[in-house]
Parts: C-alpha cells; sequence; structure tokens
C-alpha cells in the first residue's frame, strides 16, 4: 500500500474507479482470510457522483475499518454496507465484537484518528458507535455533489 501510495496509484485502479466494487473486494478478501465471515451489501439509490479524491479516501476509511474489526474486535461476524443517496453516500462498518470501550470514552487511536482526517479530507462525517445488539460500528457520511455538479468522469 505505501508503495502504491508513494507511486500515485489509486486503490480504485484495479475497479476501474468504483467504489462499489472496491468495497467488494475488501470484503472478499477480509472475508477469505477466514478470521470472520464478511458480509456485503450495495444499496444504489442514485449514481455515484463523488471526486476521485473522495472515492479513494472512502476506500482507505473502509479498508482501515475491516482492518481494525478483524484484529480488535473478536468478530466472527462483519458487516460492509455502502448507501449511496442523491446527496449523501454512507458507507458502515458493523461488527459483533466485543464492542467499545466499557468507559463510554471517546474512541481514539491511529486508525481511528487517520480515518477521522481522511474524512474530514472531504468534508465527510465519521463516527464510532456501540451497536445494540453488541459490537461496534464505524460510520462514514460523505456528502456528493448533485449530478448537474459533479465534474464529468
Amino acid at each position: 500500500t505505501c508503495r502504491s501510495i508513494a507511486r500515485g496509484v489509486s486503490p480504485l485502479t484495479e475497479s476501474r474507479g468504483s467504489l462499489v466494487q472496491s468495497l467488494q473486494k475488501i470484503a472478499d478478501l477480509a472475508g477469505a482470510s477466514g478470521h470472520a465471515c464478511v458480509d456485503f451489501e450495495a444499496i444504489e439509490n442514485a449514481p455515484l457522483t463523488l471526486l476521485s479524491e473522495s472515492r479513494d479516501q472512502l476506500h482507505r476509511i473502509t479498508q482501515e475499518a475491516v482492518n481494525n474489526a478483524l484484529k480488535h474486535s473478536n468478530a466472527d461476524n462483519i458487516e460492509v454496507t455502502i448507501q449511496i443517496d442523491p446527496t449523501l453516500v454512507r458507507i458502515q462498518v458493523a461488527d459483533n465484537g466485543r464492542g467499545l470501550h466499557p468507559s463510554g470514552a471517546e474512541q481514539t487511536g491511529f486508525g481511528i484518528d487517520g480515518m477521522r482526517q481522511r474524512a474530514a479530507t472531504i468534508g465527510a462525517r465519521l463516527r464510532v458507535e456501540t451497536r445494540r445488539r453488541g459490537g461496534a460500528a464505524v460510520v462514514c457520511e460523505c456528502p456528493q455533489p448533485a449530478p448537474s455538479e459533479a465534474p464529468a468522469m
């Protein structure tokens, strides 16, 4: 990944710029590790009009969230969901693991801080929350321009 970043190669190159396909690949690779069952769902209610930089950052945020769930949550099930609406792209990575620290303290760490910084660079909002059924969820919501405002792809 570091070499690709240094060369300026987008993580979306292999999926020809498709954010949905790149997130599907993240889920497939994570599931193939055998550490957890990883499900993927795409809810496409509108065309994706995000700039390439925003798609790259959302890819990397999702990748980090899935890696964190695999490494730290002891989850046996992880769900990756992208919902594309006319004005918002919402990505959620939820697991059924041990959840957040019981103190309720703000979750920090290099991974979470990095995801927050990535989200901020594209005007997105990132939150980490405890799920009612147990486990945790990383939710990133990114506004997307209206099709008339988006540059031609």
